[in-house]
């Protein structure tokens, strides 16, 4: 669609072994030389580039993840704001949780476009792409931010639920003191709520 003639142009690189042509792809055989070609275009060109590639992807409603991409390039900061949230919950609904913490730490960029409840919602989705990544530290503020929107909001139950996850951040970080009184602190929020399994959750901690 960006490239009509494509194949015409093509046609050089691939005799050259440039290209790899197949019949659902066109690909460069060597990433040196696609990274070669792509320095040596100027910056101004390659974010029109990106831009008519953008507006193609956003017409034909394509993969999240491709329209994020194209976007930063492009300098379209609305449009990433718009799609790096939708990205990130595809990638971890499909258990891609490298992929969901990237597309979520670009969300919470934008994170001051959303309501506060919407905000903390973010950030505990957050705090679980991070710590399916490896990312405790991340993780651990992405948390205790969540936790301050949800005493702002007053909302006791998603408080407890945070600071349990808290409590259990810190036993992971080796930190078990901390973490049992943040145990003790969620049980205390918890409890007046009734049974449920983030009580049975923050009991296991204490």
């Amino acid at each position: 669609a960006v490239m009509p003639d494509w194949a015409e142009a093509a046609e050089e690189p691939e005799r050259r072994q440039l290209l790899e042509v197949g019949p659902r792809h066109v690909h460069f055989r060597h990433e040196l030389a696609r990274h070669a070609l792509a320095t040596s275009i100027p910056v101004a060109a390659r974010r029109r580039l990106h831009q008519e590639i953008l507006d193609v992807l956003l017409a034909t409603d394509a993969d999240p993840a491709d329209i994020v991409h194209h976007a930063e390039a492009a300098g379209a900061e609305d449009v990433v704001a718009t799609y790096a949230l939708v990205a990130a919950r595809r990638a971890a609904a499909v258990g891609s949780n490298r992929a969901a913490y990237a597309h979520y730490h670009r969300a919470i960029d934008f994170v001051d476009r959303v309501s506060p409840r919407e905000q903390a919602e973010l950030l505990e989705e957050l705090t679980e792409a991070a710590y399916y990544s490896g990312r405790i530290a991340d993780a651990l503020a992405a948390t205790e931010r969540a936790i301050e929107l949800w005493r702002e909001l007053g909302s006791r139950e998603a408080l407890g639920r945070c600071t349990r996850i808290l409590s259990r951040l810190l036993w992971f970080s080796g930190e078990g003191a901390p973490a049992r009184e943040k145990a003790a602190e969620a049980v205390e929020i918890l409890e007046p709520l009734g049974d449920s399994a983030e009580l049975a959750c923050a009991y296991s901690g204490v």
